[in-house]
């Protein structure tokens, strides 16, 4: 009966058993949350695993109890809503990132669940039980008529048909309770718990804002039992309008990026040389696919995603299987501080998404006058940490002045050091500074030697000479719309695949 009452198909049952018993938060709002709502627990693993899950998928209505059936209303709402949806964008394939949200949309039921919809829930987890040990009785009574005799056997058959009489109003209980339950939901002001003010008209967006995926902690990582530190950033991230208003900019700019993606695998699939093994789910075959829909195969699938052992078209004639560092030089000055600061740590988060699907090291260099200290975040393949993510989205050094050699023979220096040759250095300034012959000379020769290439992201509303950075780069974009839409089809088609 217990494992009908979950309702998001999943195999990852364990990852929210670990969650339990090594966060003492979450363990805390579970056992909170099973003392007002019986039911809780299992809407808790529900949230997590819709979140955490790659392709969360609903089980059918004949495939719960009725007491699952409070679970479905709730998971339907939640995953058809707008603010879920952005949860996952962070928490998917996450432990951390899931168990965070999980336990924020765990708050909204148990503060926005109406309470005779709970009172109700509550009658039916009992009656369910019920239903089950009377079952139990039945069947143990049947199995010793059938094996004795004489009185005996009597004794147990009246006994097997009384616990008849209670299973059929057991069950007819249930029925009424669940009519009424469905009553209740469909009358109740408060069965929106999904909302939070999110998706009503004219409201203001909800706590979650659209952020890139798969960003978080190092995948299937689980260290720490207790994860108040990761509560605390993240509600800084929540709280915070700078970092609402840069995770739209990404995520528009994860639309344009996803698509130049699909047009690449378009142009590319004409130069299949054969069948590779990974788990990038863009390239798996179709035959591979045809498991994942299979009911009984569908768990082969998981596990070999897991151990990237998925047969894939085979790329690697167009695709280099080493790839250089991918460096971005931001320009904190002044005069970038509000919507073009926005959009270049955008175009860096974005880009960041597209090393983390690459593997490269990426490197983040936030430079300001001659006489300021640079901010350097190291990202190794591409692996950023909620941390990592919610620092580079607030960090500004608003410095006086600009100096271009500076970040440039920071980003040199680590590309000296890099085991693989092919670099990108992406520069996103608003303006221009005057770069020595000496220097030019130095970076024309380090460029021949490590092949790597520079690309300069101008962010300006009006005209400036662009003289300057073209003496150094190799393309120049130049974004006017302060949104970086207008440059993103070429900077991301451009990136080194």
């Amino acid at each position: 009966m217990s494992e009908r009452r979950y309702v998001v198909e999943t195999g990852q049952a364990g990852a929210f058993n670990r969650l339990v018993e090594s966060c003492a938060e979450f363990k805390k709002l579970h056992d909170r949350g099973e003392q007002a709502l019986s039911l809780f627990p299992y809407i808790l693993r529900d949230i997590f695993v819709a979140l955490y899950e790659d392709f969360p998928r609903l089980l059918a209505p004949g495939q719960v109890s009725t007491g699952a059936r409070l679970n479905r209303l709730i998971m339907d709402q939640f995953m058809k809503n707008r603010e879920f949806r952005r949860a996952r964008s962070f928490a998917r394939q996450s432990s951390i990132g899931a168990g965070m949200a999980a336990m924020y949309f765990g708050e909204l039921v148990l503060t926005g669940l109406d309470g005779d919809i709970m009172e109700t829930a509550n009658e039916i987890f009992c009656t369910e039980e019920e239903l089950k040990d009377a079952l139990l009785q039945r069947k143990t009574a049947d199995k010793v008529a059938r094996a004795a005799v004489g009185r005996v056997k009597e004794e147990y058959a009246t006994l097997r048909n009384r616990w008849d009489l209670v299973v059929e109003d057991k069950e007819k209980q249930l029925r009424s309770l669940a009519a009424r339950l469905s009553m209740q939901w469909n009358t109740s002001g408060k069965k929106t718990i999904g909302v939070s003010g999110a998706d009503e008209k004219g409201a203001r967006e909800g706590r979650f804002a659209t952020g890139g995926e798969g960003l978080g902690d190092n995948k299937g990582v689980w260290t720490r039992g207790d994860i108040t530190p990761h509560l605390k950033l993240v509600e800084n991230y929540l709280n915070s309008p700078k970092l609402k208003r840069l995770a739209e900019r990404v995520g528009r700019l994860k639309e344009v990026r996803e698509q130049r993606h699909r047009q690449e695998l378009a142009e590319d699939a004409a130069e299949v040389r054969g069948i590779a093994y990974g788990n990038e789910l863009g390239m798996v075959v179709p035959e591979e696919w045809a498991d994942y829909f299979k009911p009984l195969r569908k768990k082969s699938f998981q596990q070999k995603y897991a151990d990237e052992a998925l047969c894939l078209y085979d790329m690697s004639s167009r695709r280099r299987r080493g790839r250089g560092s991918l460096i971005i030089c931001l320009d904190n000055s002044g005069s970038m501080q509000g919507p073009k600061e926005e959009t270049s740590k955008a175009i860096a988060i974005a880009l960041m998404e597209m090393a983390m699907a690459q593997k490269r090291d990426f490197v983040v260099i936030m430079f300001g006058g001659p006489d300021d200290d640079m901010k350097v975040f190291e990202i190794p393949r591409g692996q950023c940490t909620f941390e990592q993510l919610v620092a580079i989205g607030e960090y500004f050094l608003c410095s006086a002045g600009t100096d271009f050699e500076k970040p440039l023979q920071e980003a040199m220096r680590y590309l000296e050091k890099d085991k693989y040759p092919g670099g990108d250095i992406v520069f996103i300034t608003d303006g221009v500074c005057s770069v020595s012959p000496e220097f030019l000379e130095s970076y024309g020769q380090q460029k021949k030697t490590k092949q790597f290439r520079t690309i300069v992201v101008l962010v300006n509303y009006g005209h400036v000479s662009t003289a300057p950075v073209e003496a150094f780069c190799d393309e120049l974009l130049v974004s006017r719309d302060l949104k970086g839409i207008d440059v993103a089809g070429p900077l991301f088609g451009g990136m080194r695949q």
